[in-house]
């Protein structure tokens, strides 16, 4: 019987989470900009090979995922009038 470490070079841990990373990525790819940057963490993170790696692509998933409501709230910001941005914003949170 053969492990994925002796199939693939890697170990089956691994191999799992870039499965995941993968998924998550090609649903993030086809939903748009927003998740982009975070799964492109996602994938360097299960493909990372030392924590230095791992420390620069968790980083990398988290401006990623700052950004989203950030330009929410500036879009908010542009497009409505002082009261009426407010209602808005209070519904986002």
């Amino acid at each position: 019987m053969y492990s994925a470490r002796h199939r693939f070079g890697v170990g089956a841990n691994r191999l799992y989470a870039f499965g995941v990373a993968a998924l998550v990525s090609l649903v993030a790819l086809s939903t748009g900009a927003p998740l982009q940057a975070p799964a492109a963490g996602g994938v360097g993170c299960a493909l990372s090979g030392s924590i230095a790696q791992l420390v620069l692509w968790r980083l990398v998933q988290g401006v990623g995922a700052c950004a989203g409501p950030i330009l929410a709230r500036a879009v908010v910001r542009a497009l409505y009038e002082r009261r009426r941005g407010v209602q808005i914003l209070s519904y986002m949170t």
